[in-house]
């Protein structure tokens, strides 16, 4: 799974704008041959998802652009890490501009529209980000999306094909396991079975896809919904 092909897929949706993806682990791509990737874009935003462990391999990318100075993007920051410590990250990762914590779509995407009519971002949720004057500011909470189905099929096209993929056929977790954050919230929402269907199409017959492995929280958890998936041909 990963997040940043539903966020493309979402602002791409709904903003006229050019969107590169780069999966560096994937790809096997080193800190320099990364960062060559991004200044040959020469994009507005660059926008990291990030791990706990791999937070730090972020901050040195955003880092290197910024020592470079071959290009000045606005350098933002989201995934679980953050989102369990935003004003900590943003502190401890000068490097980051803004961060991004919870479901990113609308917030990226609202973020994004901001920037290019150059407006502030303190009336936008789910964000932190410095003032004027260095103070760190967070916005309220981005409530969750209701249905998931808004968001389109992720953008796997953006990326290289590969043999194997993991696809997020629902959100969130019911229960509060001690060592997991639940990012996803305690309701569960789903995705329609004819998205997920097509999903997995298109990764077979266009991706190349030969395994393809649900990365859900709890996939099991409404039955009668999995039945009707694995019914679906």
């Amino acid at each position: 799974m990963n997040v940043s092909t539903f966020q493309a897929a979402y602002l791409r949706e709904h903003m006229d704008c050019e969107i590169k993806l780069i999966d560096s682990k994937f790809e096997r791509l080193n800190f320099v041959e990364t960062v060559k990737r991004i200044e040959n874009f020469e994009p507005d935003i660059v926008a990291y998802t990030a791990f706990t462990n791999e937070i730090k391999p972020a901050a040195k990318v955003a880092q290197m652009l910024i020592e470079r100075e071959r290009i000045k993007p606005l350098q933002v920051v989201g995934g679980v890490h953050v989102t369990a410590l935003p004003e900590v990250s943003l502190k401890e990762f000068p490097q980051f501009d803004i961060v991004v914590y919870g479901e990113g779509e609308i917030t990226f995407l609202e973020l994004c529209q901001a920037y290019v009519a150059s407006k502030t971002y303190d009336h936008i949720n789910g964000l932190v980000f410095r003032s004027s004057n260095g103070e760190v500011v967070k916005t309220a909470p981005r409530e969750r999306i209701v249905d998931i189905n808004e968001i389109p099929v992720p953008a796997w096209d953006l990326l290289p094909p590969a043999k194997h993929y993991f696809i997020q056929a629902s959100r969130g977790c019911l229960f509060s396991c001690k060592f997991c954050m639940n990012p996803n919230g305690k309701s569960v929402r789903h995705r329609t079975s004819e998205s997920i269907i097509a999903e997995i199409s298109d990764l077979a017959s266009k991706q190349g896809a030969k395994l393809i492995t649900y990365g859900d929280e709890i996939f099991t958890v409404d039955l009668p919904w999995v039945k009707d998936l694995v019914r679906e041909k």
